[in-house]
C-alpha cells in the first residue's frame, strides 16, 4: 500500500518538471493532469477491489467513493464509468484547445481540468483512507 502511494506521489512530482518556454502552459497542465488522473483511478479503483471486504467494514467511505468513480454515465453517445468520463471530457477539451487556441477554448480546457482535479484530489484522500486501513 505504501508502495502504491509512493509511486503516485513520484507521478506528481514529476507533472512539476520544467516547462519549455515555448510550450502551452495550460495545454501542458492539461496532458499530464489527464495522465496522471487516469492512472490514479486506476490504481485507487484496483486497491478498493481488492480490499473491499475489508474496506466495507472499516471504511465504507472509500467503497463508496470507488463505487462513484465507477458509476456509468452517458458520455458522447456512450456509457462509461464517471471517472473515465472526467479523463476523455477533459483529454477532448485539451484537443479542441490544442487545435484552436480561443478564449472560449481555454474556459472550457480549464473548467473541464477543474472537474478532474476535484475528483482526483478525493481519489487520493480516499487512497490515504484505505491505506490507513492496512
Amino acid at each position: 500500500m505504501k508502495t502504491i502511494l509512493l509511486a503516485l506521489l513520484a507521478a506528481a512530482m514529476c507533472a512539476c518538471a520544467t516547462l519549455d518556454p515555448k510550450a502551452d502552459a495550460v495545454e501542458v497542465r492539461a496532458e499530464q493532469t489527464v495522465s496522471i488522473a487516469f492512472d490514479t483511478f486506476d490504481t485507487f479503483l484496483k486497491l478498493e477491489t481488492q480490499n473491499r471486504a475489508m474496506l466495507l467494514k472499516k471504511a465504507p467511505e472509500v467503497v463508496a467513493f470507488a463505487d462513484t468513480l465507477r458509476r456509468p454515465v452517458m458520455d458522447n453517445g456512450k456509457q462509461i464509468p464517471w471517472g473515465i468520463s472526467l479523463v476523455e471530457s477533459a483529454n477532448r477539451t485539451r484537443l479542441a484547445y490544442k487545435s484552436n487556441r480561443t478564449a472560449d477554448n481555454k474556459a472550457s480546457l480549464l473548467s473541464a481540468l477543474a472537474a478532474v482535479e476535484s475528483a482526483l484530489a478525493e481519489t487520493n484522500k480516499q487512497l490515504a483512507n484505505a491505506s490507513a486501513m492496512k
